[in-house]
């Protein structure tokens, strides 16, 4: 019942491949289906990062003969203050939580490009995550979704709530996400905003403490 990939203080692997046959499906886990976080070393006293890695061309979801989509009961992947990782041209759908999930500010330099979450890879699918498509919270920072290059664009479509969530967790201490460029992504037809900043629905452009009448 736990992540069907775990990788703990891990640097330097791969999961999956652009190749023909590299990529990996990984359905059916209690938890995750890819969970990557740092490793402590209680003894030592000592945290090893996970990092450097790329998770590349995997399905998390399949269909059944009988049309049905499976995917994971946690999160499709999620990245627990591990550090700059790279998720690029996985299928990820049907997760019982969000489709992407990535916690902390130690992921500063993680990018997400090309991925299919909740969708195919030209919006012809409807293959939703629970949750949000993409979920940034305590503090994610420096996470970069999509990219400037068309091939880098995410299609995040069809999930439970909104299309990218970034959560402030104001009410529990942590910092908001910030510092997390959302660059040239196909986000529609999910349940909530296609940008959730805060969780809160539509957030205006100024500010209670903005004097001014722009």
């Amino acid at each position: 019942g736990g992540e069907g990939v775990l990788l703990e203080g891990t640097t330097g692997s791969r999961i999956g491949g652009d190749e023909p046959g590299a990529g990996n499906l990984i359905v059916g886990s209690g938890e995750a289906g890819i969970r990557l976080e740092h490793h402590v070393d209680l003894g030592a006293g000592a945290i090893t990062a996970c990092e450097d890695n790329d998770i590349i061309g995997n399905a998390l979801a399949v269909q059944t003969a009988a049309g049905a989509w499976v995917g994971n009961s946690g999160p499709g992947i999620l990245a627990y203050s591990a550090g700059a990782n790279r998720i690029a041209r996985n299928l990820i759908g049907a997760s019982g939580a969000a489709g992407v999930r990535i916690i902390g500010q130690a992921n500063a330099g993680t990018t997400l490009t090309g991925n299919a979450i909740g969708t195919g890879f030209a919006g012809e699918l409807e293959v939703g995550n629970s949750g949000p498509g993409v979920l940034l919270e305590q503090g994610a920072a420096g996470i970069r979704v999509g990219g400037e290059d068309p091939a880098d664009a995410n299609w995040i479509a069809h999930n439970g709530a909104a299309g990218v969530l970034l959560l402030t967790n104001a009410a529990t201490g942590f910092a908001p996400a910030i510092d997390c460029p959302l660059l040239g992504n196909h986000v529609f037809a999910n349940e909530g905003l296609a940008v959730d900043l805060g969780d809160d629905g539509v957030t205006p452009n100024d500010g209670p403490s903005d004097a001014d009448e722009g």
